[in-house]
C-alpha cells in the first residue's frame, strides 16, 4: 500500500466572536498529504484548543501546482 506524499503546510487556526470577528489565533506547522487534510487534523487534534475554547476555524493558504496561491477553510462542527 502506498500513502501519498506529506508536505508540510502552515495551519491558522483561530476561535471568533459572535459576529465572525476572530479573537485569538495560532499557527503550526502540519505534515499531510493535502491542505484540506492539514486543517481537519489541526480542527481534530489536541492543537484545537486555545485555553479553555475549542476553535472554530482552520486556514491554510499554499500555492497550487499551477502557481496559484489558493486558500482553504474549514469549520468546526462546535
Amino acid at each position: 500500500m502506498s500513502y501519498p506524499p506529506q508536505t508540510e503546510y502552515t495551519v491558522e487556526s483561530y476561535n471568533t466572536d459572535p459576529e465572525g470577528r476572530p479573537q485569538q489565533s495560532e499557527v503550526c506547522k502540519v505534515l499531510a498529504s493535502s491542505p484540506q487534510a492539514a486543517a481537519l487534523k489541526v480542527l481534530q487534534e489536541d492543537l484545537h484548543t486555545i485555553g479553555d475554547t475549542t476553535r472554530l476555524r482552520a486556514r491554510v493558504t499554499h500555492t497550487s501546482k499551477a502557481g496559484v496561491e489558493e486558500t482553504v477553510t474549514l469549520y468546526s462542527k462546535r
